[in-house]
């Protein structure tokens, strides 16, 4: 009879943590990745954003130096 309290109890309190709304998301994500591709052209992404960020998307890596906003630091790590 305890124990089948006990895996009641287990079982609650999976299913409280899991209806949880981030902690669904959360494990949803790590069972069901997406591509890079369908992260950068997600519905919350604006338009031209999205246009964009599919056409940096196709752009392959050649090894050669990158220049990423001029070089301007935006943030500094401490």
């Amino acid at each position: 009879m305890k124990q089948g309290k006990l895996i009641f109890l287990l079982v609650t309190i999976v299913v409280i943590i899991l209806v949880q709304p981030n902690v669904f998301r959360t494990v949803k994500s790590i069972l069901f990745p997406r591509s890079f591709s369908e992260q950068i052209t997600k519905d919350t992404v604006s338009k031209s954003d999205r246009e964009i960020n599919k056409n940096l998307a196709k752009v392959k890596f050649d090894g050669s130096e990158v220049t990423v906003n001029k070089n301007v630091e935006l943030y500094k790590m401490i």
